[in-house]
């Protein structure tokens, strides 16, 4: 969570780590911009990156990408981001990072009351890498919560230290949620047992290939979700 309490310049000059803010000045350097939409209108272009940080995803932790293409059209598939922007209207915002005309990164954020939360990223890696489109993004996206009166900027669920990292870089502080699934038929739990087992299998099988060295990925990586 980061504390958005006296506006954006206190934020920005006390909050922001220098390198965040280098980050995001040098994004500006290089000629990226940020395109930001409450319409619904780049939630395909959104989309996109989506899936295809859902196959690095599945490269970075040694998960089979089909498996993972699978898991992901189920729990979010295109029409949900649709839904939500349709029914939120401008509190929905998606915001896009491009660079000579092309898509770098972006990010949905959500606003009720007094809180504005970040739902939704995704990014080309390879394009992004060095650029500081992300930084950029985030400071576009707390810089309008600001300017709308927001108490605070929720960045989400952390679970890799990496994310963690980046986060921490805009002076937020970590707050414990808990997380409830609803649902008529209580299937949640049985979908995740049989993603884990079929992955796992899988990953038994591939690491018998010739030149596999028998590596999986290892038992803590299996763990990971």
């Amino acid at each position: 969570m980061l504390d958005l309490h006296g506006g954006f310049d206190p934020v920005w000059a006390d909050r922001f780590s220098s390198k965040v803010r280098s980050a995001s000045r040098k994004a500006e350097r290089r000629g990226v911009t940020i395109e930001a939409d409450s319409t619904g209108r780049l939630v395909g272009a959104f989309d996109e990156l989506y899936r295809a940080s859902v196959d690095r995803w599945a490269r970075d932790r040694n998960y089979p990408v089909q498996i993972m293409r699978w898991r992901y059209r189920r729990e979010h598939p295109r029409g949900r981001l649709e839904a939500v922007a349709r029914a939120l209207g401008t509190r929905c915002t998606v915001y896009l990072a491009r660079q000579d005309g092309q898509p770098l990164a972006g990010i949905i954020v959500l606003d009720g009351g007094a809180h504005t939360v970040y739902w939704r990223g995704a990014m080309d890696k390879q394009r992004c890498r060095g650029t500081g489109a992300n930084e950029l993004l985030h400071r576009q996206a707390i810089e309008s919560a600001c300017d709308q009166g927001r108490c605070s900027y929720d960045f989400g669920l952390s679970q890799l230290e990496e994310l963690r990292r980046f986060k921490r870089g805009f002076g937020t502080h970590e707050e414990p949620v808990y997380t409830f699934t609803l649902e008529r038929i209580p299937a949640a739990a049985a979908q995740a047992r049989l993603y884990q087992a079929t992955k796992s299998a899988v990953l038994t099988v591939a690491a018998g290939l010739p030149g596999a060295g028998g590596s999986g990925g290892g038992p803590g990586d299996r763990t990971r979700r």
